[in-house]
């Protein structure tokens, strides 16, 4: 199973998680950690990616971990278009 959530803000100002009407906050990636152990008890395999953040790290400590620099196309001018560090996360 692959799940590509809407990604923890990696700063104050980058809170872009309004796919539902009642967002997609701490509780909901909790929730969805919660569903990526249900996958996990039921040997479904699932690959995870999210933002490189201390909750991310701390909600799937028990999983397969690594980080890798994915580029970013979508900014104001081209200068300040970076890469930043994506956590991916799997159960295998």
């Amino acid at each position: 199973v692959y799940l590509d959530p809407p990604y923890v803000p990696l700063s104050k100002t980058a809170h872009f998680t309004s796919y539902t009407r009642g967002g997609f906050g701490k509780e909901e990636q909790k929730e969805l950690k919660e569903f990526c152990d249900s996958l996990d008890s039921s040997g479904a395999r699932f690959l995870l990616n999210n933002s490189d953040t201390e909750l991310v790290r701390d909600l799937y400590s028990s999983y397969n971990f690594s980080v890798v620099e994915a580029p970013r196309s979508l900014a104001a001018s081209a200068s300040s278009r970076k890469s930043v560090a994506e956590a991916v996360v799997s159960n295998y």
